[in-house]
């Protein structure tokens, strides 16, 4: 219950409180929402039917609706720089007091059979959950994991026939991606200049 003060540094201090208690809460409830959507999407992983698409696909789409790029990559650049970064969310299945704070980061999703897949996305995941260090833009070579990761909060690129090192330009002035990793075994498949990370 919230008591009205006259004024003066009770209120102040009341209105501290109040503010501190609130913020312990939503804390509370962020972390055990997050464990909750975790334990969700390992059920469905493990479930064996998380990448199933029961939608007839023609062998390949067109990539991404673009505007006619300009010819010189450096009016690109500079055309890109121009435009805020998107805000790319933490994912559902995971929680921290600043996510905005976090980097951004780039995973590669090739084409890979679904249980490989579902255990490289679990390797990940599993430590993002237990300690988010970074957000993640999933840039994906198909559309097959799109719906899994969407639904779980995560950005998502695909790349529709573009080679990854062609779309980077165009992505790292999007999300503010400094670095790209690969899903499978984490090596480095792009950074940009000024990225620090490691």
């Amino acid at each position: 219950m919230i008591r009205r003060s006259n004024g003066g540094m009770g209120a102040e201090t009341r209105s501290s409180e109040v503010i501190e208690d609130l913020s312990r809460q939503v804390a509370k409830k962020g972390q055990r929402l997050a464990r909750l959507e975790f334990r969700n999407f390992v059920q469905e992983i493990e479930s064996g039917g998380a990448f199933d698409l029961n939608v007839a696909l023609p062998p390949r789409l067109s990539g991404p609706v673009r505007h006619a790029p300009p010819a010189d990559p450096a009016v690109a650049r500079h055309q890109a720089s121009r435009e805020a970064p998107l805000e790319v969310p933490l994912g559902d299945i995971a929680w921290t007091e600043a996510p905005h704070a976090l980097p951004v980061y780039g995973i590669h999703c090739p084409a890979m059979g679904g249980r490989e897949f579902a255990v490289a996305l679990l390797r990940l995941l599993g430590d993002h959950h237990r300690k988010p260090l970074v957000r993640f833009v999933f840039i994906c070579d198909t559309l097959t994991p799109i719906p899994l990761l969407g639904r779980y909060g995560f950005a998502v690129h695909y790349l529709g026939g573009e080679p990854l090192q062609d779309a980077m330009s165009e992505l790292s002035a999007r999300f503010d991606i400094g670095q790209v990793r690969a899903l499978d075994d984490a090596r480095q498949l792009w950074r940009r200049d000024d990225d620090i990370g490691q």
